[in-house]
């Protein structure tokens, strides 16, 4: 069971939608269902929006996201057409780490 690590920048800026930790929280829950294993948002630097962290399991019961590109060009897109920034560029989505440690570092063994 490989995990990912994602980081989830939203600068601010104008979003058809209000671009809130509770909208990316809702969103991710939808899209990425029994994956997410954690949500976690630190306090946003200036100029940014939203800033948080995903971990999420890169193949669960219902869902197999290929590799760690995919899966955050897929939270980019969804974020993307949930958000409807002015610009695709005001939403960040990159991998921070991977292997079992991103998603359950209490659990591993040395």
């Amino acid at each position: 069971m490989n995990c990912v690590r994602c980081r989830i920048v939203l600068a601010e800026g104008e979003y058809e939608r209000a671009a809130t930790e509770a909208t990316v929280r809702d969103m991710l829950r939808w899209v990425l269902s029994d994956s997410l294993c954690g949500l976690e948002f630190a306090d946003p630097e200036e100029d940014v929006a939203v800033d948080g962290e995903a971990a999420v399991l890169l193949k669960s019961r219902f869902r197999d996201w290929g590799d760690e590109e995919a899966l955050c060009d897929r939270i980019a897109m969804a974020l993307a057409a949930r958000l409807q920034p002015e610009y695709e560029s005001m939403i960040e989505v990159e991998m921070s780490e991977v292997g079992w440690a991103a998603c359950f570092p209490e659990r591993t063994t040395v």
